[in-house]
This record gives C-alpha cells, sequence and structure tokens, in this order.
C-alpha cells in the first residue's frame, strides 16, 4: 500500500512575533478560501503529497474505507 494525503495549500509566510500580522493572515486564508469556493478554483489548489514517512495506514478516515 501506497501512503499518501490529499490537501489544500494555501498560506502565507508571517512574521510569528507580529500579532497583528498573523491575525492579519489569518483573515486573508478564510478570505481566498470563501472566493476560491464562489468561483470554482478551490480544486486547482487541491494537492497530493507522497512519499511522507510519517503517514501510517491507521491515520486514513474511516468514512474513505470500504466495508
Amino acid at each position: 500500500m501506497r501512503l499518501g494525503k490529499i490537501c489544500i495549500e494555501v498560506g502565507y509566510v508571517v512574521d510569528l512575533d507580529n500579532e497583528a500580522m498573523v491575525n492579519a493572515a489569518k483573515e486573508c486564508i478564510v478570505d481566498d478560501i470563501d472566493r476560491a469556493l464562489h468561483t470554482n478554483i478551490l480544486s486547482g489548489w487541491v494537492k497530493t503529497i507522497e512519499n511522507d514517512a510519517n503517514l501510517k495506514e491507521s491515520d486514513i478516515a474511516g468514512f474513505l474505507i470500504e466495508d
């Protein structure tokens, strides 16, 4: 079994010591996701990550496993 991770990739580099910058970036991410949902561009942000040694079969969400 080859394990991978499907995720949405969006983010901003911030100065973690600058609380205003961190909060502004959080608000921007929410706005970006909202805009992406309404313009159907969110699928372009979906990424597949392979070769992550930290993933385990037990990490697979139950709703994805067939009975």
